[in-house]
């Protein structure tokens, strides 16, 4: 048998296995010597060992204490204690994010724990550093519940300056790929839209992420209403995580917002992407500083997790989130603006704007919404 070849190609000499093998051992027992010292008797017991190099270590140069408390946190996850694994496993993650053991062993406590965002991020940040088209792939499921998880996530987009004023109001309508609300949903909109143009606020739509549409023309650009599209281009990879496409999305919608910045940003959503268009406007209007109307076409709260019927799914409760952290919600409805008062809504930011009310009629009370919007002035850092 040979033993293994240093550079040079030699084999290494016989003996050197054996004695690998007995200071490996001593290295074990001093170890298993630490972890039955409390505290930071342990601590100091490794260290001494560390000085004649009869201490493990994870990394060369690093504080053979760090392979003391991923033990302990090892030990603690075997025996069912959660919060003492991941109190350890991040302390030597923070120290050894690249060591394999080290990864492994904090995200098996994130997955016990439920915590799919810190997870997430803990793969995107494995991932950037060693990319891999399997972490990829992981990635992009992953990412997807950072969007739906976490609370505080926004695509971030710079703060741009601030215009002079304009002489007429001008509004930012964002819609989603559904009008909802009925067949004519996309006529009923328009009208609505030139009636506020007639009322005196000019109306800008913007679509979502445009695709291949065969050459016609949007039903609101038909109708006479300025509609953009922001376009990524037929080269944008079709796998890219749902929080850069996010990000890259919101920057474009800004992008085609400069050429004429508006006083008030408005999201009607309702469909499958009703999360992303929140999102989206949330991100627009915190980069131009203006404030965020959000009009639900449907409630957040139409479907549950099938594991406890009483409970919104998570993708339910982040649009909820975003509904109730816009400075105005339209409702359809007395009784749907009771709803939402129920749900959470400030009744002073919800404005009813009746589904049955004539179209003229609807699209005068919504200028004077965006008008009423575009007189407060915004607090200190929002644009930010």
């Amino acid at each position: 048998m040979t033993g293994r070849r240093p550079e040079g190609g030699q084999p290494a000499p016989a003996f050197r296995r054996p004695w690998r093998r007995a200071l490996d051992a001593v290295r074990t027992a001093v170890l298993a010597t630490a972890l039955r010292i409390d505290g930071q008797r342990g601590v100091r017991f490794l260290r001494a060992a560390d000085r004649i190099r009869l201490a493990p270590r994870l990394a060369a140069g690093h504080d053979p204490a760090h392979t003391l408390l991923l033990r302990r946190s090892e030990l603690a996850l075997a025996a069912g204690d959660l919060a003492a694994a991941r109190a350890g496993a991040d302390v030597v993650y923070a120290a050894l994010p690249g060591r394999p053991r080290v990864a492994a062993l904090r995200r098996e406590v994130l997955v016990r724990q439920g915590d799919v965002v810190e997870r997430a991020r803990q793969d995107y940040r494995t991932w950037a550093a060693s990319p891999s088209e399997e972490r990829a792939s992981a990635l992009r499921r992953t990412m997807g519940e950072v969007v739906v998880n976490a609370d505080d996530w926004t695509p971030w987009v710079a703060a741009q300056r601030s215009p002079a004023a304009a002489a007429r109001t001008t509004a930012l309508l964002l819609v989603g790929g559904e009008p909802g609300r009925g067949e004519d949903g996309w006529d009923r909109l328009a009208r609505r839209a030139l009636a506020s143009r007639s009322a005196g606020v000019d109306t800008t739509v913007v679509g979502p992420l445009a695709g291949d549409t065969g050459g016609r023309s949007h039903p609101l650009e038909a109708a006479g209403l300025e509609y953009r599209e922001p376009r990524l281009g037929a080269a944008y990879p079709a796998d890219v995580p749902v929080d850069r496409r996010l990000n890259h999305e919101a920057w474009l919608t800004v992008r085609l917002a400069r050429s004429a910045p508006p006083d008030v940003v408005h999201v009607r959503a309702g469909g499958d992407d009703a999360l992303e268009r929140m999102l989206v406007g949330r991100a627009v209007a915190r980069s131009l500083g203006r404030p965020l109307v959000c009009e639900p076409t449907r409630l957040p709260a139409g479907e549950t997790d099938g594991a406890d019927p009483g409970r919104p799914t998570p993708r339910h409760a982040a649009e909820l989130r975003c509904l109730l952290a816009a400075d105005t919600v339209i409702a359809g409805s007395d009784a749907i603006s009771a709803r939402l008062a129920g749900l959470g809504a400030d009744p002073t930011r919800v404005a009813v704007i009746p589904d049955d009310m004539d179209d003229a009629a609807s699209g005068t009370l919504l200028a004077d919404v965006y008008r009423e919007l575009a007189r407060r002035p915004m607090p200190a850092g929002l644009s930010g």
